[in-house]
């Protein structure tokens, strides 16, 4: 592995951690990550925190985008939707927001899910897949949070592993 690639290794999960750490630490578990946009806007004495949920997702899909069009165009694609998410982070509006935003959650998962089976990495679908499963099956609370940071987790660690 080169250089770069540990330190955008390095940076996409540093600010996904320090992000999510931060939510949980002080806004507790969310129905989402997505939620996040919302309960910094309405619970921070600063509003303009909100930015943080795009700079968060900016932060964990580029670097990602970077390392993980070596691997297969798929998945520069999926890190692209991810950053439309963050682009349009009001996803309870009814405008182009909230289409662009489900668009790019949908797109950027399914993606890179369709990336690992391209280079047949079976394992992190079936691992991602299964989870998503266990967590609808068991009807954990906020499981679209534990979803999405499974999707998040999954695709790290899966394209560090074809880095190696």
């Amino acid at each position: 592995m080169l250089t770069y690639h540990y330190i955008f290794f390095g940076l996409s999960f540093l600010v996904f951690a320090l992000y999510f750490l931060a939510i949980y630490w002080k806004y507790g578990i969310q129905p989402s990550i997505s939620d996040t946009y919302y309960t910094i806007w309405n619970r921070s004495p600063n509003p303009n925190n909100r930015w943080w949920f795009t700079l968060a997702l900016w932060g964990f899909a580029f670097p990602l985008a970077i390392v993980g069009v070596e691997i297969h165009s798929m998945f520069w694609f999926a890190a692209v939707f991810i950053m439309f998410v963050g682009a349009a982070p009001a996803f309870k509006s009814r405008t182009t927001q909230r289409t662009i935003h489900i668009i790019g959650a949908i797109g950027g998962i399914s993606l890179a899910l369709l990336g690992f089976l391209a280079v047949n990495m079976f394992f992190i679908v079936g691992l991602t897949l299964g989870f998503i499963l266990y967590a609808y099956i068991n009807r954990i609370p906020n499981r679209t949070w534990w979803v999405e940071t499974a999707a998040f987790l999954t695709t790290w660690l899966g394209l560090l592993i074809a880095h190696i």
